[in-house]
C-alpha cells in the first residue's frame, strides 16, 4: 500500500476526495477541491491546500480552521 500526498487541490480531485475543514466551534464543511482549484486559478492564487484553508473564515463564527484533511 501506498501513501498518497494530499498537498494541492489538484491531488484531491485526482483520488476523487473532498476536502474536510472544521472549525473551533465544532462547524465542519465538505469542500469540493475543483470548485476551489478553479477559482485559484481565476485568481491566480496558489493552489496548495496549506496555503489556501489558513485563510478560509467559518461561515458559523468567522474564526480561522483548526483542522483539515481529506473526507
Amino acid at each position: 500500500m501506498s501513501s498518497k500526498r494530499l498537498d494541492s487541490l489538484s491531488a484531491y480531485c485526482r483520488e476523487g476526495l473532498r476536502l474536510r475543514v472544521q472549525c473551533s466551534c465544532g462547524h465542519t464543511v465538505l469542500l469540493d477541491p475543483a470548485t476551489l482549484l478553479k477559482r485559484c486559478q481565476r485568481k491566480g492564487g496558489s493552489h496548495l491546500v496549506a496555503k489556501i484553508v489558513p485563510r478560509m473564515k467559518c461561515s458559523t463564527c468567522g474564526a480561522r480552521p483548526i483542522d483539515y484533511g481529506p473526507a
